[in-house]
């Protein structure tokens, strides 16, 4: 890579009034720098980084890139608070077309040089993309040594530091570093430094007062680099450091300046026609206002928010093309990647099963929005060898209810089996399972029947696949969604049972099992000893919950927790030809909330989307907890998306690896709108030749598809406890 020189600006992140990125003007503001000739810094330090979502920093960096349209270069912060956090933004951003990225030191907990020489090594042996440190020990309490640079510079994917110490003799140790050898360079942060750095040696400046003064800070780079190191007599030097207080304004000043306030062909800011300069303020995140309606504020307080007044705040989440080619993933081809084809708005719950002649199937539901009535199964076909996925064929449609999460079985006597939910709207405690039988591999199905009826307020609800025990048993993990009459169903009281069938599905007993009330969508596992274990989702998104059985399935150990945290959202496991256990899930849990939803379908509840009203008495929001004194939590974040192996029978996840990483936004399902960010409801099975199918909710849009070769978690494993 060629050496990075010249002035950059920390651009700052303007907001709307409802605290959303205001887009337009940050395209505005790159496009002013770009102009000048200055390069870009985005999600920074003046960017509040802090306090922007993986998503945001994302777009953040996307806009940037697409305004600057090659004309200067793009260079973006990605430190977060982990070690694997920041690996995971890195690898989104670097895919953005930036021409380096820039990382803090960890913070809050203090660390040794030697610990911060292996945070970086461990962060440039990830990334393909350049790499600068960044030392700013006021905010992060860690203070990146010289002599540790010196260590660092040897990295191949190290070309350099940001230093915004604030200190001339922390700033002259880097340089005398840089003087050393050619292949490391110095950005001098603070404004107060830029010129005695840039005297001295430094490849450039990553300057705030930038935001307002761009042409005044290109001329200066260039006088300098010209010969004319002095400005005329008589005028300031324009970064000596300011007198007190007068830029007691600092970061809120700026970010109305670069985002909300038109500006004159020079640069200078103009007020906005009859704004009032007492009351018209720059909006922007920082301590002393309130965050987003709905937010965890600063006081650890989380508000109860329904979906119309959050879904308001959410970008709109950009549509992938669903066409269903087989793509090699850009930044890593032992990947591929596809986008199932869909007519439908809203995707979701996929579920995969391999046929006997190597066929793959693919089931989810498609329509609206879920518990909305148009919402249908739909199935698609990768054929054997092929190369793209087939269009889905629509295999349900009642106009009263709405079916949801199928599940594919390919029985041991050659025929298919699908089978899936059908309720009333939002109310799961309506919940019937029925089901269709296919002789010939997919191809034509018989005609629908009811396997499962809901009893009383309780409803039958399945997601995850059959298993067949050597002794030809079928078990059908179930969950049951109990209601009570007058109030919305939302999840607090379900529990757990397995369906269990000895003559090929003609009669099925119910097993159920003990303690498990907010624990559902069960999925079995044989483990080598011949026990069975069962994984669940969480209603209180804590944790994933694990029991036993010894005895085929009739009866289990109470749901117990491990050590992966859950967010009230789907998994899968399946076992491995290698002995081992493979879970994906998403990473998160309630203590990752920045909200909560009154309920999941509090969308459709609020604009009168009901599929029957007659069938269900009208409901009242649910107010009283479970006896436990526990209610389900609505809302954590559905991302990052992670895969995890396990060998010993799901006690331990040492490997773990992301498939996708993001903001996870869920506070809404809507997605006609483009406002849900999940990677939610995997499913996941191995193939003979040992490769890993996966499918999962891709922004409740699509449905994507992922193949992994052999060995791809070992490859790239973040270790348990090291970064989450």
């Amino acid at each position: 890579m060629s050496k990075i020189t010249g002035p950059f600006v920390a651009v700052v992140t303007p907001f709307d009034t409802e605290e959303r990125m205001n887009e337009a003007a940050l395209r505005r503001q790159v496009a002013r720098q770009a102009a000048a000739g200055n390069g870009v810094f985005c999600a920074g330090t003046n960017g509040e980084f802090y306090a922007l979502s993986v998503g945001e920093k994302r777009r953040a960096a996307e806009l940037c890139v697409e305004a600057a349209d090659g004309r200067v270069p793009v260079l973006a912060h990605i430190g977060e608070i982990s070690t694997h956090q920041t690996i995971a933004l890195g690898r989104e951003i670097a895919r953005l077309g930036v021409k380096a990225v820039s990382a803090i030191t960890p913070s809050f907990i203090a660390c040794s040089q030697e610990e911060l020489v292996g945070y970086y090594r461990r962060v440039a042996d990830a990334l393909t993309v350049p790499l600068y440190l960044y030392n700013i020990p006021a905010r992060t309490g860690n203070t990146l040594t010289p002599e540790a640079a010196r260590i660092l510079a040897d990295h191949p994917n190290i070309v350099g530091i940001k230093d915004s110490a604030g200190s001339q003799d922390s700033l002259d140790g880097f340089l005398a570093v840089a003087r050393e050898r050619d292949d490391f360079n110095v950005m001098v942060g603070p404004d107060s430094l830029i010129l005695h750095g840039l005297r001295n040696g430094a490849a450039g400046c990553v300057s705030g007062l930038g935001n307002v003064a761009p042409l005044t800070l290109n001329r200066i780079w260039t006088a300098l680099h010209g010969g004319r190191k002095r400005g005329r007599r008589g005028r300031p030097d324009p970064f000596r450091p300011a007198p007190q207080g007068s830029l007691r304004a600092g970061l809120p000043a700026l970010h109305g300046q670069a985002g909300a306030v038109p500006r004159d062909a020079g640069g200078r800011p103009q007020p906005r026609p009859g704004a009032d300069r007492r009351r018209d303020r720059p909006r922007h995140r920082h301590p002393g206002r309130p965050l987003r309606r709905g937010c965890r504020g600063f006081a650890g307080v989380t508000t109860m928010t329904t979906a119309s007044t959050l879904s308001e705040q959410a970008a709109p989440a950009p549509a992938p093309e669903r066409r269903g080619p087989l793509i090699p993933a850009a930044d890593d081809p032992r990947r591929i990647d596809a986008y199932l084809p869909s007519p439908c708005v809203q995707n979701h719950a996929a579920n995969l099963a391999l046929l006997p002649n190597g066929d793959l199937l693919c089931a989810w539901f498609g329509g609206t929005q879920e518990g909305i009535p148009d919402v249908s199964i739909h199935v698609a076909r990768l054929p054997a060898g092929g190369d793209r996925w087939e269009a889905p064929v629509k295999l349900s449609d009642d106009p009263g209810r709405s079916e949801q999460n199928p599940v594919l079985f390919p029985a041991p006597d050659g025929t298919l089996w699908l089978m899936y939910t059908a309720q009333v709207s939002g109310h799961q405690d309506t919940a019937i399972v029925r089901c269709r039988v296919s002789a010939d591999q997919g191809r034509s199905w018989g005609p629908v029947r009811t396997l499962f009826e809901a009893e009383g307020h309780t409803g039958v609800f399945i997601r995850q696949p059959v298993v067949v025990l050597d002794n030809g048993d079928w078990l059908l993990p179930t969950f049951l969604c109990h209601g009570t009459p007058g109030r919305a169903w939302v999840g607090d009281h379900d529990t757990s049972a397995v369906r269990i069938s000895s003559d090929g599905g003609r009669t099925w007993t119910e097993h159920a099992v003990p303690d498990s009330t907010g624990c559902v969508h069960m999925n079995i596992v044989p483990l080598a000893d011949g026990r069975l274990a069962a994984f669940y989702r969480s209603r209180w998104a804590d944790h994933v919950y694990r029991s036993l059985s010894s005895d085929g399935g009739r009866s289990w150990t109470a749901p117990e927790p491990t050590e992966l945290p859950n967010n009230n959202s789907s998994i899968q496991v399946t076992a491995l030809s290698d002995g081992r256990l493979a879970i994906v899930y998403n990473h998160a849990s309630a203590a990752d909330a920045t909200g909560r939803r009154l309920g999941l379908y509090d969308d459709i509840e609020e604009a009168g989307e009901t599929a029957n009203p007659a069938a269900q008495p009208a409901a009242e929001p649910a107010v009283e907890p479970p006896a436990e004194g526990r209610t389900a939590f609505w809302g954590a974040p559905r991302a990052p998306l992670t895969l995890a192996l396990s060998s010993d029978g799901g006690v331990t996840w040492p490997l773990r690896r992301d498939l996708e990483v993001g903001d996870g936004y869920c506070m809404t399902n809507n997605s006609k709108e483009k406002l849900n960010r999940e990677f939610s409801y995997p499913a996941i099975l191995q193939t003979p030749d040992g490769r890993l199918r996966i499918a999962f909710t891709y922004f409740r849009q699509a449905i994507k598809y992922t193949e992994l070769p052999p060995g791809w978690v070992d490859a790239g494993w973040v270790e348990s406890g090291s970064g989450r």
